[in-house]
């Protein structure tokens, strides 16, 4: 980077399970470890960001205990004479449905579990949570029931290290103990039961206590509206409002989907909340950048669904860069060279690529059409895709042989069988108008900047005007107060008055309704547009490969499998770049660089 004066980028990728995340970690402590931060506390504070988001956004599944559920895009700042200066994280494809629902021998984000070793007794009264399982969210595994004191006393220790990198990064103790105050009303609401009421399908909340004492209390807003919201639909037609009643199947929804709402922009706030604590200063010159990408690994479980679309496709996308950049543009400087070029043949994977991404007959396409119809079903949906993607690219999409709810996708890991049946709900992810409206009027500060404005087109919550202007006050504040004492016990004495001044920045937009062209959007649009932009900051930098290569199939420390590690070798590219540089010039350097290298050697 300071050789070349040019930003870098390190693209971490492999299986997942293999180490990816844990790599990155090594990588960040040691670009931190190699270069001088202008604030002391700054190298620390980076250093927190990735334990912090994995409580967050990691979950067990049954091949990974420490899967990563989102992709991670970390950009390090530096001065033109490598001198820390600030980072940004980018988060993209957060799996929110793991929320609400995951298979028996998975777990939710880690921050579940966290909750109850690391709250007190007195605090988990206090939210009104009872034993773990007791709450539908969590009664999917039984995994915290099984833990002995050891791995109790784990995650206790995870949830105190948890807590201490959001002080040290410049959360306010208010902010973690509204963050956790809302992380336990997410359970209650996943709790609320649906019984049927009057003579036209409606329902009601059957337990309302669960409302009034517990959700209501927790997120400070009108128990009434939020279990109308929850029940009725409003509907305007011609100026005039409507209240519709919802069916319990149709509540559960909306109670489900405010449920993963509620934990994705969250999500969200934390992420923004980070970056305006570790913003480079407006003043800091000609910035630097090396940006690590940790995205989530291929996955083929036994049951694969919209989430597994998602990222194998990124996957897909991540080989299609890589044999870009290692084959592709190899072979286009020998030719403008003039010099020979080299003859390796690897699978260009593109075809995969269209299979889901065509505008016309691609998965995603059909999808989404198909999405934008209220009478469209599992069914109709699979008839599509058989008849579309199936036909087109039959060499990729395989068709069920008694066209039945799935397909089978040729991807260049190993071909997946996808499940049809959930897709279509799993890609509305609707949150109906009367939720956000009740979620506006709360007087939980975080709360209200969760539901201010709507989602941007990656699905994220924007950055704030609220975290745009005070940003930069914020690290003034964070500079002046780490020069004065760089103890950790000082690190929020400030900020008390900073969120009071927070609040006069803040205007109250419009809560009647979301925009019309937010709500249409799809998980799929979100997912494409996502891809599009993770692509782009990817092409602006130089890129360097990290493949991890996973050992093993079964988790187990000491047994690395030679059948197992061969074929990733083999499909990942690795044998083809090891032939590519043997036969190429994987060392270049322009006739400039090498005068300012070599000069003094005369």
């Amino acid at each position: 980077m300071l050789r070349e004066q040019a930003s870098q980028c390190v693209v971490i990728s492999g299986l997942s399970g293999s180490g990816k995340t844990e790599s990155c970690k090594y990588i960040v402590q040691h670009l931190l470890s190699r270069a001088i931060s202008y604030e002391t506390m700054l190298n620390v504070k980076i250093n927190q960001v990735n334990p912090l988001m994995e409580a967050f956004g990691n979950a067990k599944t049954w091949i990974n205990n420490n899967s990563s559920r989102f992709g991670k895009y970390l950009e390090i700042h530096f001065s033109q004479s490598g001198n820390v200066l600030g980072a940004q994280l980018k988060e993209y494809l957060l799996e929110k449905s793991r929320v609400i629902s995951h298979n028996s021998d998975e777990g939710n984000f880690h921050i579940f579990y966290m909750l109850f070793a690391g709250l007190s007794q007195e605090t988990l009264t206090k939210n009104g949570l009872r034993a773990p399982n007791e709450h539908r969210y969590m009664s999917h595994n039984s995994e915290f029931a099984q833990l002995d004191n050891v791995r109790q006393s784990e995650y206790r220790k995870r949830f105190s290290h948890v807590k201490q990198s959001m002080l040290s990064i410049g959360f306010s103790l208010q902010d973690v103990d509204s963050i956790f105050t809302i992380l336990s009303a997410i359970l209650h609401i996943g709790d609320i039961v649906f019984v049927p009421h009057g003579s036209n399908d409606g329902v009601r909340v059957k337990n309302t206590n669960t409302v009034d004492k517990s959700i209501a209390e927790l997120l400070q807003l009108s128990a009434v509206e939020f279990s109308s919201a929850l029940v009725t639909e409003l509907q305007v037609t011609r100026g005039e409002q409507i209240f519709r009643e919802r069916n319990i199947s149709q509540a559960s929804e909306c109670r489900d989907a405010f449920s993963k709402a509620l934990y994705g922009r969250l999500f969200s706030w934390i992420v923004n909340t980070i970056n305006s604590y570790l913003e480079p200063l407006e003043n800091s010159g000609p910035l630097l950048m090396i940006a690590i990408l940790d995205i989530f690994g291929f996955e083929n479980f036994k049951s694969n669904s919209f989430e597994q679309i998602c990222i194998n496709l990124t996957n897909e996308h991540m080989q299609r860069f890589l044999n870009k950049h290692l084959y592709d543009l190899e072979i286009q400087d020998c030719q403008l060279e003039g010099i020979e070029t080299i003859d390796i043949n690897y699978i260009d994977n593109h075809y995969v690529i269209d299979t889901f991404l065509n505008k016309h007959t691609g998965i995603l396409a059909i999808l989404d059409e198909e999405s934008r119809f209220p009478k469209s079903n599992d069914h109709t949906l699979a008839t599509k895709l058989h008849h579309g993607p199936g036909v087109q690219f039959a060499n990729v999409y395989i068709v069920p042989k008694d066209g039945g709810t799935s397909f089978t996708i040729r991807h260049y890991a190993a071909p997946v069988v996808y499940n049809i049946v959930g897709l279509l709900e799993k890609n509305r992810d609707t949150l109906p108008n009367s939720i956000v409206s009740a979620a506006r009027t709360s007087n939980n500060p975080i709360l209200q900047d969760l539901f201010r404005c709507n989602l941007n087109e990656k699905g994220t919550l924007p950055p704030s005007s609220i975290t745009y202007h005070n940003s930069k006050l914020k690290r003034t504040e964070s500079r002046i107060r780490n020069k004065e004492n760089d103890d950790d016990d000082g690190i929020t004495l400030k900020r008390n008055n900073l969120r009071s001044q927070e609040k006069s920045y803040s205007s109250y937009s419009n809560a009647n309704t979301m925009e019309r062209s937010a709500a249409m959007r799809t998980v799929a649009y979100h997912f494409k547009h996502s891809l599009t932009e993770l692509i782009e900051k990817m092409n602006t930098c130089k890129c360097h490969f990290v493949r991890c290569i996973k050992p093993n199939y079964t988790k187990d420390r000491q047994t690395c499998l030679a059948n197992c590690v061969s074929r990733q070798l083999c499909y990942s590219g690795v044998l083809n770049m090891c032939e590519i540089r043997r036969k190429g010039y994987p060392l270049r350097v322009t006739f400039a660089e090498f005068l300012q290298r070599y000069a003094n050697f005369k």
